[in-house]
């Protein structure tokens, strides 16, 4: 079978890319031949075995056209056409193809060729694209007046955009969405969807299981690993700290990742004078990430915002590091309060810092979150993806 897959970067740049080249290598391992498209960049990588084409991003193109090339790209539009009419794919698969808009599926739909899209966040459906309201789920959708009301403390969308995703998006590019088979990587997402009336089939992100699983060597080490920015709430995790500092003074925070607050976390750590309990170490590639779970106890994640499915975290459990979170999006999905680890009501810093302690000080309730936390992880294989890939394919051919 000859598989169209999609997505705009063409290079790792998140989550999203991790399942993005880990179906396509498993899809050309099977013996399916793979053709890509996505957005030019100096950054894109070249793999074996496997046809590359590039488009250019609504953004890439003249300024004063962005507004309708956001909902329809003349030019990936036309280079979709030429793919299909000389490679010919059996069907297609989108991922977060949002920079190239709506018209390479257009294309597909005009051939009546077979169309799937994943859905990784909350892009086409919220116009902060985070659908939280007042750090909670926004449970209503989207309209004028549920975006002109909703206040948020994560990121507050302009009234041009409100009017934007409110008018052409959800007239134009949601009722294409309606007319393929579409899956959300978290209930979450489904639910989001649905709100909209789009229905999708849910489909777990996954993880690669360790063949052997570390030891916690009770290091007083606690990890966040995650992109510095303000939704992801690292400052909270931050203030968290002079609470547990209190009780354990040689206590270290490792920072793992970059971002736009990097400057300012490291200025909020001189101010707190956190400097001997807390080191910023920077992106990490995979493999020093894997390296960096025999040095820690547990993992923090302190989203602030409806974390769709947060993929570190879950590897971290599968590596028999629990997770402390904050109580939002998908997260909640895979961490079970109590049993594998805590989740905490949002900017709630007390709370956090008083789980925080918990793990820190009972090495009985570390060790049992640990267990759990590797048999809750396995749920989430690589194996059970690949199975539902392969069914949901077979099942969209028929159509």
């Amino acid at each position: 079978m000859k598989i169209f897959l999609s997505n705009q970067y063409f290079y790792q740049a998140g989550g999203t890319e991790t399942m993005f080249f880990k179906l396509l290598n498993f899809l050309k391992n099977e013996g399916h031949e793979v053709v890509t498209l996505s957005v030019f960049s100096e950054k894109n990588i070249k793999i074996n075995g496997v046809k590359s084409y590039f488009t250019k991003s609504y953004l890439q193109q003249n300024k004063l056209k962005i507004p309708l090339n956001r909902i329809f790209n003349l030019h990936a539009y036309r280079v979709t056409k030429k793919i299909i009419e000389k490679e010919k794919p059996d069907i297609a698969h989108f991922y977060n193809t949002s920079l190239m808009s709506p018209s390479p599926i257009i294309a597909f739909l005009e051939k009546n060729l077979p169309v799937i899209k994943t859905f990784n966040d909350y892009e086409h459906i919220c116009p902060d694209s985070s659908k939280t309201k007042w750090s909670k789920f926004c449970n209503k959708e989207m309209s004028f007046i549920n975006c002109f009301s909703c206040d948020r403390r994560n990121v507050n969308p302009s009234i041009p955009v409100i009017i934007y995703y409110n008018t052409l998006i959800k007239k134009f590019e949601l009722n294409i969405f309606k007319k393929i088979h579409c899956v959300s990587i978290c209930k979450i997402i489904q639910n989001a969807l649905m709100q909209s009336k789009i229905r999708s089939e849910l489909i777990y992100q996954s993880i690669d299981i360790p063949k052997q699983v570390p030891k916690i060597n009770f290091t007083g080490n606690i990890l966040y690993a995650g992109r510095l920015s303000k939704e992801k709430g690292v400052k909270y995790l931050i203030k968290s700290l002079t609470i547990v500092k209190k009780e354990f003074p040689r206590v270290k925070l490792l920072i793992a990742g970059d971002g736009p607050e990097r400057s300012y976390l490291e200025k909020l750590v001189k101010k707190l004078k956190l400097e001997n309990n807390i080191k910023f170490l920077g992106w990490l590639n995979k493999e020093n990430l894997k390296n960096l779970y025999e040095n820690v106890d547990f993992i923090v994640l302190p989203s602030i915002w409806q974390e769709p499915f947060g993929l570190t975290g879950l590897e971290a459990m599968s590596y028999g590091r629990p997770v402390i979170a904050f109580n939002v999006g998908g997260i909640s999905e895979y961490v079970i309060n109590n049993k594998n680890g805590f989740l905490v009501d949002v900017f709630d810093i007390k709370s956090l810092g008083e789980k925080i302690k918990i793990l820190l000080n009972d090495k009985k309730t570390l060790l049992e979150f640990s267990k759990e936390s590797i048999k809750k992880s396995k749920e989430f294989s690589d194996d059970i993806f690949f199975k539902k890939i392969k069914k949901l394919y077979s099942k969209v051919m028929l159509y």
